[in-house]
């Protein structure tokens, strides 16, 4: 990886928590620390996805988690001891992430998840895949949307319907 994205400073398992690692790289230093926690925060706030500089305007597709880990024991796979618990993102939050990356010239996003069309069935009466989809379909830039990996048991009408549409 550090030689395919040489502009990558550190690289970390997608669950890492990554304040200690700031602290870690600010070396202790307190006003660094509080400046890059600040910093994070803001990006958070303000929709936060940048593209690498030499990406921006050049990148016409981008991936998008939408779920976090399995909540599925299947033998051959070791996603739920890695990664926890399925766990679904807000929608204002994924929505935020895509108006983000429309605004730097990305055509189409694609929806990621182990199980994604499970995504919202950890929260209790909660949106699920369909309603996701037409939040997104309403940002303004985004001209086409992908997700993967669907399983066929968690496929309903009301999602096809939503990629109909």
């Amino acid at each position: 990886l550090e030689e395919r994205f040489p502009y990558v400073d550190v690289f970390m398992e997608p669950s890492t928590d990554g304040m200690p690692l700031v602290s870690h790289l600010t070396q202790g230093d307190v006003q660094a620390f509080e400046t890059a926690v600040t910093e994070q925060r803001h990006a958070w706030q303000d929709g936060g996805v940048l593209l690498p500089a030499h990406q921006l305007g050049k990148m016409v597709s981008a991936p998008v988690a939408i779920v976090y880990g399995c909540s599925h024991a299947c033998a051959f796979c070791i996603i739920p001891q890695k990664r926890g618990k399925e766990r679904s993102r807000p929608v204002g939050e994924i929505a935020a992430e895509v108006r983000s990356l429309a605004t730097q010239g990305v055509k189409e996003v694609v929806l990621l998840g182990q199980i994604v069309d499970r995504y919202g069935y950890d929260v209790d009466n909660g949106p699920d895949l369909a309603d996701l989809l037409r939040v997104i379909n309403e940002i303004d830039g985004i001209e086409r949307v992908r997700f993967l990996t669907s399983h066929p048991n968690y496929m309903t009408d009301k999602i096809l319907y939503a990629v109909r549409d």
